[in-house]
């Protein structure tokens, strides 16, 4: 990584979730200068990419969260950023 990214493989935390045989997963980062736990436009194509991909071997993200530098939380599922996420994992049940 950098001051300002760094790189996340999303086949790499499909294929840890797989091999757990775990349902649901939690992701975490830090945004460790500026005090900001806003997310930005590469952690919500970030999420959604790797949600997409969970979702086809039937895990979901149970939650993102952003942590800053003075322990403040923000969770994108608390503040209804994962509905795209849900509405998709409704239309594979669906078509199940």
């Amino acid at each position: 990584g950098d001051i300002d990214c760094t790189s996340t493989y999303e086949r790499k935390i499909v294929a840890k979730a797989l091999s757990n045989g775990t349902a649901r997963v939690v992701l975490y980062h830090n945004h460790p200068v500026g005090g900001s736990t806003v997310y930005s436009q590469d952690d919500l194509d970030f999420t959604l990419r790797l949600g997409n991909m969970l979702l086809l071997h039937g895990i979901t993200i149970y939650e993102h969260f952003i942590i800053n530098e003075y322990g403040e939380v923000y969770g994108m599922r608390a503040n209804g950023i994962l509905g795209e996420l849900d509405k998709r994992q409704a239309e594979l049940m669906r078509s199940k």
